[in-house]
């Protein structure tokens, strides 16, 4: 396992109460052991960051260090939601070791969605200016960028997997609203994926339907298209992990029963030790 990722593996498993307190200060090695030290400080206060005619919010992790190069991560909040709101919500877990991005949609829209004011190349385009702007101001390990989002951010990680495979290594999908450009002209092949989404969603049904006035596809729908992309042979189910076998790149979906349309409590946990395995 990288370090850099396995350090923030293990203060956001602390900031969870998931780790014994005797580790709370040990930092994983790439073989399993503890060296170093970690102090799982909440990162930086969000920071604005000139993406062209947009902006986007940026947090550092604590104690950044200009010699380092970091991962960075790519977040995205759904329909309405401001990446103020998000970096408040979530940027606690989020940022503790890795150079958070929280993207700014045009009306707080992704592309893909019949709401959006933006193209999905226009969308793309900004994500790629995003990280240009963040490997301009801060080290940047530009191997280890992700996505992550919620919803209509949830999906457009997908538009970014699919259309910028060279910008995106692995993506996090939390309830995603699949409307179907979102999975349409698909040009990745051996992009990790990792599909959360609540059993019991209200809004962004597993089985899809009409929202919004358009057509949004079934979760495993886009989940099998992505294993058919990934090359998968066979599926593992194990309880509500859906583990993908013998793919070019990791392919996962996991329901969580009780978390409806909402951001489930194991997100930060699971989609770093999802990351951390590429």
């Amino acid at each position: 396992m990288p370090k850099k990722l396995a350090a923030l593996i293990a203060a956001t498993l602390i900031s969870l109460g998931l780790t014994a307190p005797v580790t709370a200060h040990a930092q994983l090695s790439s073989s399993g052991s503890s060296s170093g030290s970690s102090t799982g400080s909440a990162p930086s206060r969000p920071m604005p960051l000139q993406v062209g005619e947009r902006d986007a919010l940026v947090t550092l992790p604590a104690n950044y260090d200009p010699t380092r190069a970091y991962p960075v991560l790519l977040a995205f909040g759904g329909w309405n939601v401001s990446p103020e709101s998000l970096a408040a919500d979530h940027g606690r877990e989020l940022g503790r070791d890795a150079i958070v991005a929280y993207g700014r949609g045009v009306g707080d829209a992704w592309a893909g969605a019949p709401y959006a004011a933006t193209s999905i190349t226009e969308d793309v385009a900004y994500a790629r200016m995003i990280v240009d702007a963040l490997d301009a101001q801060y080290a940047i390990d530009r191997s280890s960028v992700h996505a992550l989002g919620h919803s209509n951010g949830g999906a457009f990680t997908l538009v970014l997997a699919c259309h910028a495979p060279d910008l995106v290594n692995g993506v996090v999908s939390i309830a995603g609203m699949f409307y179907d450009p979102v999975d349409a002209g698909c040009l990745a092949a051996g992009e990790p994926v990792l599909f959360l989404h609540g059993a019991n969603d209200g809004i962004a049904a597993p089985a899809g339907g009409i929202r919004n006035g358009a057509h949004f596809l079934p979760l495993e729908t886009v989940v099998g298209n992505w294993a058919q992309r990934n090359s998968c042979d066979s599926q593992q189910v194990v309880g509500e992990r859906h583990t993908y076998l013998g793919c070019t790149a990791a392919t996962e979906l996991i329901y969580s029963p009780y978390s409806g349309y909402g951001w489930p409590g194991h997100t930060t946990r699971t989609a770093w030790d999802f990351l951390s395995r590429l």
